[in-house]
């Protein structure tokens, strides 16, 4: 639905709104994920205090995240999270490990892993929401 806005204070609580749904919808991605051992491995990004953390984190859980892979007899498997199994020439699956690796960890010319994508974009979420807390409490002089 469209709406009309008269102000800007219209339009901030509209985005406000839009950016809470949108982090409710990534905890339910997140809550979806299965086996429980596996969603506890990407649950892991509570844990990042800084953006170079949710960087670390990425490839740290990436490589975890390989453990949980169904390879096949051609040394091929699909995403333990999403599911995909990549679209290429040598057929079904991302090869095992790297061409796996690199759609979970986002890198290279393989397309990221869409639930991968929602979680780091929890731990940035909660990244930016500490430094703003800590700059609030600086500017108040705690």
């Amino acid at each position: 639905m469209i709406k009309a806005f008269n102000n800007f204070e219209d339009i901030e609580a509209q985005f406000k709104a839009i950016e809470s749904d949108l982090s409710h919808a990534r905890r339910t991605i997140l809550s979806l994920v299965s086996p429980p051992a596996l969603r506890k491995v990407v649950d892991t990004y509570k844990e990042c205090k800084t953006f170079e953390d949710v960087e670390k984190w990425r490839d740290d859980v990436s490589t975890e995240v390989l453990k949980f892979a169904q390879v096949n007899e051609r040394g091929r498997a699909a995403c333990p999270l999403c599911g995909s199994s990549g679209s290429n020439v040598q057929g079904w699956g991302y090869k095992f490990e790297d061409g796996l690796w690199a759609h979970l960890a986002n890198y290279g010319k393989v397309n990221e892993c869409s639930i991968l994508r929602h979680i780091n974009a929890l731990a940035r979420e909660r990244v930016e929401s500490k430094i703003d807390e800590d700059a609030l409490a600086k500017a108040m002089g705690r």
